[in-house]
């Protein structure tokens, strides 16, 4: 097998992150993902809190995902590639976040375990540069239809 099969995934994780200002946070978020021939297209919805420097309240977020997965037929363990878009946020406040994962078949068909692979780079509404947020994810994605 090639891909993961054609379908209707939704998904959860959780993970840390540090800012650029150098603070920690902790995120939990989940989503929908509809994959076509490795093509992936969904919705993608996460909240952060600080877990140091100060007392700020939950942030959430939403984002529409697109991407590909992989899955390498000798390994067994499989690539993805994705970017998230910020929907709630003008088009030059909102973030576009790449991010690269692994992913491995779990005990049933159509049911992955999820990892980052490295920081994902994040870019700031219309801005040519971008900055690496150093964040660790891991999570489980469930074919639903």
């Amino acid at each position: 097998m090639s891909t993961i099969s054609d379908g209707i995934y939704t998904y959860k994780f959780s993970g840390f992150a540090q800012d650029t200002a150098t603070l920690g946070n902790f995120l939990v978020g989940l989503g929908w993902l509809e994959v076509t021939k490795g093509k992936v297209s969904g919705q993608h919805h996460s909240t952060h809190v600080r877990i140091s420097g100060g007392a700020e309240p939950p942030v959430h977020w939403q984002f529409a995902v697109t991407g590909h997965f992989r899955l390498d037929p000798t390994s067994h363990i499989g690539s993805a590639s994705l970017e998230f878009v910020q929907q709630d946020a003008t088009a030059n406040e909102a973030q576009t976040l790449t991010g690269d994962f692994s992913f491995v078949r779990a005990a049933a068909q159509d049911r992955y375990w999820v990892i980052s692979k490295a920081g994902t780079q994040v870019r700031t509404g219309r801005l040519p540069t971008t900055q690496i947020a150093m964040e660790v994810v891991e999570g489980e994605l469930v074919r639903i239809s």
